[in-house]
Parts: structure tokens; C-alpha cells; sequence
């Protein structure tokens, strides 16, 4: 039982360990976007990450990654709400009306992507040049999940195996023994 135990630990930091993993580069982008579709760039860079654009149909607002010659490589609605409805923290109706909305996204950073668009009912809001595109992040910790991937199958494999073994070996001591 204490071996199962050992090997159910293994397994969930096994995991956190996966989870915990750079996916890629991305760029992150830092903006404040008013509601008169003015927009205050904070922060772009290139980043090692995890995309995070939710797709909100209908919003109006979309971000685009494009290439050189204008293809479209990556685009996706976001939600903006600049006004609404929502309850304090004494428990009462309030309703706000904000002039802007701070805004933080971790892009996908596709190949060949050279400029970021922001767009608000198809009219281009802002535009802006990517950093880095001449020079792509090249890191080992993308191959590294498939090497501990690997390996984390080699051992389960090998356990099972060992169990197995060992229970077949108890059952062939019981049969003999009652037989004799």
C-alpha cells in the first residue's frame, strides 16, 4: 500500500510539474483602450508562455496578429464593457460608467506575425510593429515536456510491469502449494 501511495504522490507532482511548463513564445501585450477608441500601448514584448484570448462573439472589438502582407495569422473578439451593472462589496446595486478599461494579453506568436491590430467594428484602432520578429526565442523547455512525458510512461510502464510480476509469482506459490 505504501508503494501505491508513493506512486499516486508521483503522479500529481508529475502533473503540476507538466502544467507548470512553457508552451511557446508569445507577445504580451499591456493596453488601455477609451471609449472613444484612443488607445495607450504600456507593453509589448515577446514572452515564453501560454496564449489566454478568450473568443467573446459579438463584442465588437478584436485583436489581429498580420504578416507582411497584410494575411491575417491570428484574430480574435475580446470583450470590452465600459459601462453595466454590478453589486459592491457592502451588497448593493451599483452601475458604472468607465471613460477606459485597463486590458492584458498574452498573444499567440505565430510565424511570419509582423504587426498587432486592434480593431472596433472592422476600423483599425490602433496598430503597432511587433518586437523581435527578425529574432525568434529558441528554448529547450518545449522539448523538455516530451522528455519527461517519456520517461514519466517508462516508469508506469515498468511498475505495472513489477506488479503484475509480483502478483503472478504470489498466484503460482498459492496453486503449488495447494496441489502438493
Amino acid at each position: 500500500m505504501k508503494k501505491l501511495s508513493v506512486f499516486i504522490i508521483f503522479i500529481l507532482i508529475s502533473f503540476q510539474i507538466i502544467s507548470a511548463q512553457d508552451y511557446g513564445k508569445i507577445f504580451l501585450l499591456d493596453i488601455v483602450v477609451y471609449k472613444n477608441d484612443s488607445v495607450q500601448l504600456n507593453e509589448l514584448r515577446e514572452a515564453q508562455g501560454t496564449p489566454n484570448v478568450e473568443n467573446l462573439l459579438g463584442t465588437g472589438y478584436k485583436i489581429r496578429l498580420v504578416s507582411d502582407s497584410n494575411s491575417v495569422l491570428f484574430e480574435k473578439e475580446f470583450l470590452i464593457g465600459f459601462s453595466g451593472h454590478g453589486i459592491s462589496t457592502s451588497g448593493k446595486p451599483v452601475e458604472f460608467n468607465d471613460t477606459s478599461k485597463n486590458l492584458v494579453f498574452r498573444l499567440p506568436a505565430p510565424e511570419g506575425a509582423t504587426k498587432l491590430q486592434l480593431l472596433h467594428e472592422s476600423k483599425i484602432i490602433f496598430s503597432k510593429d511587433l518586437p523581435g520578429v527578425s529574432k525568434p526565442i529558441q528554448t529547450s523547455s518545449s522539448y523538455s515536456i516530451y522528455i519527461y512525458l517519456a520517461i514519466l510512461i517508462v516508469a508506469v510502464i515498468l511498475l505495472v510491469f513489477l506488479l503484475l510480476r509480483r502478483k503472478n509469482s504470489h498466484q503460482y506459490e498459492n496453486l503449488k502449494q495447494k496441489w502438493s
